[in-house]
């Protein structure tokens, strides 16, 4: 017998995503992402005018510039060692940033009061510090645009 002449088994295949399609998610994450491509007027207006500003600003970099960029973005970036001392530092100066600059009923505020353990996870605000090479005040800065956009 070849393996070609051998049932599907309910097994999980390589990395763990299901054999047999009538056993996977598939169909439930094309809807998910049929919705999220939905987007009304007024977002995909937004959206572009994002990704318009975004070009623009990275297109006025020189070429070592958006290097670096790319490297900060992608996590790749040597220049920063990560000590323990050193992001708790980084963490409790960004509390501090948005203890003082966050405005009362804004969009922080708000998710906030929606799921306090998302908005103020470690892994979360580390997005924000590392992208901003540990500078608390603009990666404080960062999140307030962050949830406004998301509103």
């Amino acid at each position: 017998m070849s393996v070609f002449d051998q049932q599907p088994s309910n097994k999980t295949g390589c990395f763990g995503f299901c054999a047999r399609p009538e056993n996977s998610n598939h169909d439930v994450l094309k809807q998910q992402n049929r919705q999220n491509s939905e987007l009304s007027g007024e977002d995909e207006k937004k959206k572009k005018d994002v990704d318009a500003s975004f070009s623009e600003a990275f297109n006025e970099l020189t070429f070592e510039e958006r290097q670096r960029q790319q490297e900060v973005l992608h996590g790749v970036d040597d220049k920063i060692a990560e000590e323990t001392a050193f992001i708790n530092v980084a963490l409790q100066e960004l509390d501090n940033h948005l203890m003082r600059i966050k405005p009362r009923g804004s969009a922080y505020e708000i998710a906030e009061r929606m799921d306090h353990e998302y908005v103020s996870a470690r892994a979360f605000r580390l997005m924000f510090l590392r992208g901003n090479e540990y500078d608390a005040k603009t990666s404080a800065s960062q999140m307030l645009r962050f949830f406004q956009v998301k509103q």
